[in-house]
């Protein structure tokens, strides 16, 4: 039997909340439990939370849906790009530190003189 860990995160890629699956159960299960209580303006989330009834509970609430189209999915708008980056640098707990633009620019070079 295996286990998932669901987490929702904040902008700044710190922990709110997190909750434990069965390792077959789908990730969107834990969307009510994660989200409750929780006022925010934008949820980023991957494929697996591209459902109509998430889309449309999130639109009703006022709450923008950063969630790239599954394949054949039809009648929502493309999520907007630049933000879902965001959620490859600052919420990702492996890339916890590459959060920072200090921490993600190489050194330039000094031009010789």
């Amino acid at each position: 039997m295996t286990t998932k860990i669901a987490a929702l995160v904040d902008a700044l890629g710190n922990l709110v909340r997190f909750v434990l699956l069965p390792g077959q159960r789908h990730d969107i299960t834990s969307f009510d439990v994660l989200i409750a209580g929780i006022a925010c303006l934008a949820v980023i989330g991957d494929k697996a939370f591209d459902a109509n009834w998430l889309r449309e509970r999130l639109a009703d609430s006022g709450i923008e849906a950063v969630i790239p189209l599954r394949e054949g999915t039809t009648g929502h708008a493309p999520h907007d790009a630049e933000k879902y980056k965001w959620s490859k640098t600052s919420s990702a707990p492996s890339r916890r530190f590459d959060a920072s633009p200090r921490a993600t620019k190489r050194p330039t070079p000094a031009s010789p003189a």
